[in-house]
């Protein structure tokens, strides 16, 4: 029986020997056509084929009829969508612009791609493309837009800024490794599958993930790959892909990441992680990560090491004006000391005042920053934090069916919203740290208290961990994308064992019904939380449902962390913004837009502290 050929059809057409080269061979380059292509062994698979010229024509045609219908008057498929969309919402305070808010909607409905509208059949999305270079275009551009936040620039300081920049540089190499390639293939089709629950891209995404780790572990095997940033940079791809349970075989594979990449910076050095512009930003993408790691574990960060300063400075260019991810490495070594503390030894209480004094620096420092950064925004207008009720919230009000909390925060951006979460975060952590330093002193010096202001009340530690709920609405908004969805996951980790060890069970059932109903489809934390169920016998649960709904009433604590903060009561709610006195006549009244019924009730505007 002959052998069938696998040629491409131009050549078994033209019954010539096809030279088989990828994306297109060289015979039909030679006599000026465009390769079609070649089969694939299984129905199916997917295949590049250099069809380039022949996808720029459609798009231009595309584009070219949308326009011609437009300018006719007659409806597009875009336009007979909107027509459907009720009115939004508008709610502004002056200078304070909430934006519009968007009516009750799926949590799962795809952003359209900015320039290239991208449709997806609901079976099989992705294969009616034939070119490598414009399928890799639009499924990139479709990636981006569900993955990175839309407010967030590629211009701006900060992580989600910096992370976009890093994810656009990585697509744009001209000849990536193998191992690069398929990680950034895994991570498109599985947030592209997880969207539309397509099990064969899903497919496709696990065989680009396999893929890419045998290409690693190919890599890794040659001494001088070590010093390849492609390297570094397909591990920290890797390490997203933790998010998606189609790639986790089990719950501590994304700290396996993070430890594997800990390990290769040992290995290089500094110095050499200061050879490029890509290695500095690669620092910045690990280190920030490696920071989340290890508040976790209460475990010191291994790129808070003097070896590491130098570059961590040089790396800051990409930090947040609140310099948050330099202080974030610190302070997992205050708290990994505080668990080490020997109570025995004859140094005890000298150990203890210098961890003490120490955490009240790291305190100081986190505050001024902060509040520096606040200084700076409120010059834009841009430093306010509003609490509205949850019903504003879209999609999670739809979502989530527990009304046991009733407020959220909205911020101008999602980048301040972050900045926040992190600030509250290590403050809880911190400040829960100086009470139990506080306790211990008491116990070895009797009759010792600390002065009044320094103490740590219980109300102040709850309004941290309530503040990070009130953030996980806002966070998982339309146009959040998947960034939104990994910002949660910490806060709920934090916030679901602070209720159990304080025995909050309402909340503690809240937070597990909003860890079950909100993320998208495809995603959960990579280091699970214990489930909400009934509280064990060693577990003593004091339930006070009263007491718990109250917890909606608290706002921001009497702390003298928030000494600057000025603040106006008006008619629709309570003005709260930094850096300005009481009296300061910039402190804004408020206006709204549109009709009655498009005010939000209750509305208010704080600072964060």
């Amino acid at each position: 029986m002959p052998l069938r050929s696998t040629g491409c059809l131009k050549c078994r057409q033209r019954k010539i020997r096809c030279d088989e080269t990828r994306p297109g061979c060289k015979k039909c380059e030679v006599h000026g056509v465009a390769c079609p292509g070649y089969k694939t062994k299984n129905k199916g698979d997917v295949e590049f084929h250099d069809q380039t010229d022949q996808t720029v024509q459609r798009i231009k045609a595309d584009i070219a009829i949308h326009n011609e219908l437009k300018r006719l008057g007659k409806p597009t498929r875009s336009d007979s969508s909107a027509a459907t969309t009720p009115d939004k919402l508008t709610f502004q305070w002056t200078g304070l612009d909430f934006g519009t808010q968007p009516p009750p909607s799926p949590r799962y409905t795809v952003p359209v791609a900015p320039v290239i509208p991208v449709t997806f059949a609901p079976s099989n999305p992705i294969f009616h493309i034939h070119s490598t270079a414009a399928t890799r275009m639009r499924l990139y551009d479709t990636f981006l837009s569900l993955f990175v936040p839309h407010d967030v620039s590629t211009h701006g300081r900060g992580l989600w800024s910096s992370h976009k920049r890093f994810l656009i540089r990585l697509m744009a190499l001209p000849k990536p490794r193998p191992s690069l390639s398929h990680a950034l293939d895994a991570l498109t089709l599985v947030q592209i599958g997880s969207i539309h629950q397509d099990r064969q891209v899903l497919n496709k995404a696990v065989e680009a993930y396999t893929k890419s780790l045998r290409s690693l572990a190919v890599a890794l095997s040659k001494p001088e790959s070590v010093h390849d940033d492609t390297i570094l940079a397909t591990i920290c791809i890797l390490s997203s892909c933790e998010f998606y349970t189609h790639f986790r075989s089990e719950g501590q594979s994304w700290i396996s990441h993070q430890q594997g990449m800990q390990r290769l910076l040992n290995t290089r050095g500094p110095t050499s992680m200061m050879s490029s512009s890509l290695a500095v930003h690669l620092f910045f993408q690990i280190t920030t990560s490696s920071v989340a790691m290890s508040l976790m574990l209460r475990k010191s960060d291994p790129y808070a090491a003097e070896m590491w300063r130098s570059l961590e400075a040089k790396a800051a260019i990409h930090d947040d004006y609140s310099e948050s991810n330099r202080l974030g490495l610190q302070l997992p070594a205050l708290l990994e000391r505080n668990d080490r503390l020997d109570l025995n030894h004859a140094g005890s209480l000298a150990d203890l005042d210098d961890l003490l004094f120490n955490c009240e620096q790291m305190q100081v420092e986190m505050r001024d920053n902060l509040m520096g950064m606040h200084a700076k925004d409120a010059q834009e207008e841009k430093s306010w934090i509003a609490l509205v009720e949850i019903e504003h919230f879209q999609p999670f009000a739809s979502l989530v069916q527990d009304q046991t909390m009733t407020r959220a925060f909205r911020f101008p951006s999602f980048q301040t919203g972050y900045i926040h979460s992190s600030h509250w975060a290590r403050m809880f952590m911190l400040r829960r740290t100086m009470r139990c330093l506080h306790d211990t002193r008491q116990r070895l010096v009797p009759g010792w208290s600390p002065a009044k202001k320094a103490v740590v009340l219980e109300k102040e530690l709850l309004f941290y961990v309530l503040s990070l709920c009130r953030l996980i609405p806002f966070f998982l908004e339309k146009g959040h994308g998947a960034a939104g969805d990994m910002c949660c996951f910490f806060m709920i980790h934090t916030a679901e064992q602070y209720f159990r060890s304080e025995g909050h069970w309402r909340w503690l059932q809240w937070i597990k019904h909003v860890s079950e109903r909100v993320f998208t489809k495809g995603m959960s934390m990579p280091f699970g939380i214990q489930p909400g169920g009934h509280p064990g016998a060693d577990e003593v649960f004091v339930h006070d449902e009263r007491n718990e709904l109250a917890f909606n009433k608290i706002e921001f604590p009497n702390a003298p962390l928030l000494s600057d903060v000025g603040r106006k009561v008006t008619p629709q709610g309570t003005v709260w913004m930094p850096s300005r006195p009481a009296s300061a006549s910039a402190t804004p009244s408020p206006t709204y837009s549109g009709s009655p019924a498009n005010v939000l009730p209750g509305g208010r505007a704080q600072s964060g502290g």
